[in-house]
């Protein structure tokens, strides 16, 4: 029972971290573009800066949104399995 336990935390934690570094790395990516555009809008209009800034913002957030979900629910799942297979265990047993 433990053993897959510990497999499905692991696994999780690596699904995790990779979706963490492809977050920064793409928000990275995002702002060498943004600050790029800002160089040559700078002339233009601070409007689109503005803009540009919050996509980035409001990209960064949904994204950061829908990892924190995926977690919780990946959690809530591991207990809801561990509790059940611990009923199981708990009526054999009896």
């Amino acid at each position: 029972m433990y053993p897959r336990i510990h497999v499905v935390v692991d696994i999780i934690i690596i699904v995790v971290v990779v979706i963490v570094v492809v977050v920064i790395v793409v928000v990275v990516v995002v702002v060498i573009d943004a600050v790029k555009v800002v160089v040559v809008v700078i002339m233009l209009e601070v409007v689109v800066v503005v803009v540009v800034v919050v996509v980035v913002v409001v990209v960064v957030a949904v994204v950061v949104v829908v990892v924190v979900v995926v977690v919780v629910v990946v959690v809530v799942v591991v207990v809801v399995v561990n509790v059940k297979e611990e009923e199981q265990e708990q009526e054999e047993k009896e």
